[in-house]
């Protein structure tokens, strides 16, 4: 019978019994410096190696040129350094540093976390609501330029001026840059032109000219006229209150002679210059400012500037979220769509707007933390509100609507033990989700939404608290993991070893020019002998460093099962024994219950399975747990119960 293959990692204890789940089978209680595999299974998580030590505790941010060439950033209180490869860049021995000056004030320690950035081939896009947006320019090889955007716009209508108008989200988005979230105004956003991500002008003047009428005051009206009269009676319209009646010119029918101007007007009559030549009951005439109403002359013309505003769809465009509830902006993440996350909801903006057609619809009520989401696969991986959750927003192409998943739902623990502050993730070799708990844990999710995988499981560094999460590519074409950790009130730079089988945390080879002062209370592990030393304890033979020696922390992996729970609709209920198959392993300390524990003896590395009898008055259930703390890797296929 199955106990379990560890495809489901770890869950919370309220599935505890819950053998009618497909999950029960799959899951533990505890799953700590394990990775779970793909295919069902679990590995030994392998050290991480310390890179360098770094300024202070930052903020890492990757810029990705290509599989072959990454750098990180590493923003701190009031400076940037950039990493690449693992190595700080230096010129002349110094480190490359970017410092404040009086136009480019840096961020405090406490608003890092709150930083958000978007990243083309060669720019990184920085923001946050207490500065200016900036940007990282990379100049090719390891130069790099920092500055603050130069926005530019139409007059008086320019974005981002003043303290509290600096947008504290990005994107970038169907070739515009997105900013959004001000103080002044958080349910605000603002798309720049298309490719030209500095560009907020929202329309072009244009200016045309036209010959126009000087005086184009014509007025059309009838009256009666008797012939030989310069009198006109029954006038339609009350002309009293033109003050300049007599610059009036008369024209309209043949009996009015040409040149014919206005003398006078009463509210009913209108006396002429000249006398009409016919008599008409209704003739019909206009007044006008031009002495020839058929055919103006050329004075009676001038030129005249026509100014326009014109908007086209390329154009930059701002808009504002119209809500009943708090909507203050938290994120935004480009996919399909774009998806914008306020304080209580998810609002969607369609790839086909532009500056003519601006369409924004609210979704869905769901509300996110301010750490920025990104897309992983076709999901949006984001923080749920209060940090307590893990969640992804997805289009489901047949139901034709987005949909929020909590990845958290079976492992509620993680993140009700403390709270979610930051994550990145990876793609290669395997699809994982790194998320860094505030107590310095991190949980990690191997996530694989086509084929239904969804694991979680938690690094618990050696000796350290992780502060902060990012991955890279790799030259290797593997992704890389990097943590900033604090140890000690130093914070370091590592890198999750994937090659490197070294079993100790903040690893580096252990030669005479180490800094032991910089490894207070860790070990020394001797990869020729396999033997593990406490530094103060170092045998002297090891001291002339003759033999390849590793430095750094030692950690404990551990699993904890689910109540062993037989199916009742067995023969035979009573287990007596646990298969564990292992894979090319060094072997752990298995214990059940409370009863002590057993190191089963077998060659490592062993390749088969273990039986381990269950030494308990249990007729059905039974609880148990493998704690592997040897610097050495260890893989657990499954674990299956033999019935007697």
């Amino acid at each position: 019978m199955l106990i379990t293959n560890f495809a489901g990692g770890e869950v919370a204890e309220s599935l505890f019994g819950r053998v009618d789940l497909p999950i029960y089978q799959m899951s533990v209680r505890r799953l700590d410096n394990f990775f779970v595999i793909p295919t069902g299974g679990i590995t030994r998580r392998s050290g991480t190696q310390r890179l360098g030590k770094l300024k202070g505790e930052a903020r890492l941010i990757p810029f990705i040129v290509n599989n072959s060439l990454s750098f990180i950033f590493e923003v701190g209180a009031e400076y940037i350094r950039i990493w690449k490869n693992g190595n700080l860049l230096t010129n002349a021995g110094n480190p490359i540093e970017f410092l404040p000056t009086s136009d480019l004030p840096l961020y405090k320690k406490a608003q890092l976390s709150d930083i958000q950035y978007a990243q083309t081939y060669d720019s990184l896009y920085l923001v946050h609501r207490h500065y200016k947006p900036y940007v990282i320019n990379w100049q090719g090889g390891d130069s790099f330029t920092l500055s603050s955007l130069a926005i530019t716009g139409n007059a008086h209508k320019v974005p981002f001026e003043g303290q509290e108008n600096y947008p504290g989200c990005v994107a970038i988005f169907n070739g515009r840059l997105i900013l959004a979230g001000t103080t002044k105004e958080p349910q605000k956003i603002w798309a720049s032109k298309v490719f030209e991500y500095t560009n907020f002008t929202y329309f072009d003047t244009v200016v045309s000219k036209s010959t126009q009428l000087k005086n184009p005051d014509l007025r059309v009206f009838s009256a009666k006229a008797t012939k030989d009269s310069n009198i006109l009676t029954s006038v339609t319209k009350d002309f009293t209150g033109i003050a300049h009646i007599t610059d009036y010119y008369i024209s309209g029918h043949k009996g009015i002679p040409n040149g014919t101007k206005v003398v006078s007007v009463t509210n009913d009559t209108m006396t002429l210059s000249n006398a009409v030549t016919v008599d008409k009951e209704d003739m019909v005439l206009s007044i006008h400012l031009w002495k020839n109403a058929d055919s103006p002359t050329s004075e009676d013309y001038e030129e005249k500037e026509i100014i326009n505003n014109v908007t086209s769809p390329a154009h930059a465009y701002s808009f504002e979220l119209g809500s009943d509830k708090n909507d203050a902006i938290k994120w935004l993440a480009a996919a399909k769509d774009l998806i914008i996350a306020t304080e209580s909801s998810e609002w969607i903006m369609g790839e086909n707007v532009t500056a003519t057609n601006v369409q924004v619809q609210l979704h869905s009520r769901y509300g996110a933390s301010s750490f920025q989401a990104c897309l992983v696969g076709q999901a949006i991986v984001y923080i749920g509100s209060g940090g307590r959750s893990v969640k992804n927003y997805v289009y489901d192409y047949e139901e034709r609507t987005y949909k929020s998943i909590d990845l958290t739902q079976a492992a509620a623990h993680l993140f009700a033990q403390s709270e979610a502050v930051d994550f990145d993730y990876t793609h290669v070799p395997v699809p994982n989700i790194f998320v860094t708990r505030k107590d310095g844990v991190v949980c990690t999710l191997l996530y694989d939404k086509n084929n239904g995988i969804a694991a979680w499981s938690k690094i618990v560094i050696g000796n350290g608290r992780i502060k902060n999460t990012v991955s890279t590519a790799s030259v290797d074409g593997y992704d890389d993991v990097y943590f900033c950790v604090e140890r000690q009130n130093a914070f370091y730079l590592e890198k999750l070893s994937k090659t490197a089988k070294v079993y100790l945390d903040s690893f580096s080879y252990f030669d005479a020019d180490t800094q032991q002062g910089d490894y207070p209370g860790s070990s020394i592990y001797i990869s020729e002998d396999d033997k593990l030393y406490e530094l103060e304890a170092l045998p002297d033979e090891y001291k002339d460093f003759s033999k390849k020696m590793y430095i750094g922390y030692p950690y404990e992996s551990v699993v904890e099962s689910l109540p062993v729970i037989n199916d009742t609709r067995n023969e035979k209920k009573r287990i007596v024994s646990l298969l564990i198959r292992f894979l090319q392993s060094h072997l752990p300390f298995v214990s059940q219950c409370t009863q002590a524990e057993e190191l089963p003896s077998e060659t490592e590395p062993f390749d088969g399975v273990i039986l381990v009898p269950v030494r308990s008055s249990f007729e059905r259930d039974v609880f148990f747990k493998m704690r592997f703390a040897k610097p050495h890797g260890c893989t657990i296929v499954a674990v299956n119960a033999d019935l007697a």
